[in-house]
């Protein structure tokens, strides 16, 4: 498969079978993660992984969109020490293992839509930290589907100007 035909076949996936995701595969993603071009490559984004059974549970609990997913990836940045780039760096990581997981044929979903106080109270992160987003990664249900807005990119190509704005 060819770079547009991964871009084109990635969606949010919003709805996930019950089976975990394999180490490997999770290694495999990982791998995918730290090779994210950075800013003046700081490397300032930082990545917590979240397999545990125990703590995939208490996660669901507290996260308005998880899908029944079994795996999350949670990106952040340092607010101190990477205050220009890491919001960028911490983006791109994300779209990294977003790609990286179709790549698998793993589904996944960016995920906004939550507490950051609370997830950083449950997971111990430091006060000096900024969750970016949540990635929601699993095996995708046989009913999961593409919204009806996947394939409508009109705004997006009415957005591209050519040598003036």
């Amino acid at each position: 498969m060819d770079f547009k035909e991964l871009v084109n076949s990635r969606y949010s996936v919003r709805k996930y079978e019950p089976r975990k995701v394999e180490q490997a595969k999770i290694d495999y993603l990982v791998e995918c993660a730290t090779t994210y071009p950075s800013g003046r490559n700081g490397q300032d984004a930082e990545l917590l992984v979240i397999s545990d059974d125990k703590l995939v549970s208490e996660l669901k609990d507290n996260l308005r969109h998880h899908f029944d997913a079994s795996l999350f990836f949670i990106v952040s940045y340092d607010i101190e020490s990477a205050p220009r780039f890491g919001r960028t760096d911490a983006s791109i990581m994300l779209t990294y293992l977003m790609l990286g997981a179709t790549s698998l044929g793993l589904g996944s979903c960016w995920t906004a839509s939550y507490d950051e106080n609370l997830v950083k109270l449950l997971l111990h992160y430091p006060p000096n930290k900024r969750i970016e987003g949540i990635l929601v990664v699993g095996y995708k249900d046989s009913s999961a589907s593409p919204s009806e807005f996947h394939e409508n990119r009109d705004k997006t190509k009415a957005n591209i100007k050519y040598n003036e704005f």
